[in-house]
């Protein structure tokens, strides 16, 4: 993941899926590429679930000082 410039963030999570990734792809058909063609080729991967975000409602880079 760290290679790949179209993954912005990946996390290691502690639930059903071990990973989450934030993808930054220009088309529906550059997205499929990476899907189908990169991302799901990896012998590590067993099952993907994606999602697609719709608008940003917030994005925050700051943490409040108090």
């Amino acid at each position: 993941m760290k290679t790949w410039p179209e993954v912005q963030v990946c996390l290691h999570l502690s639930d059903e899926f071990d990973f989450m990734l934030q993808i930054i792809l220009k088309d529906p058909f550059e997205y499929a590429e990476f899907l189908y063609h990169k991302l799901s080729c990896l012998p590590m991967v067993d099952k993907i679930q994606s999602s697609l975000a719709l608008k940003e409602c917030k994005m925050g880079t700051g943490i409040p000082i108090l």
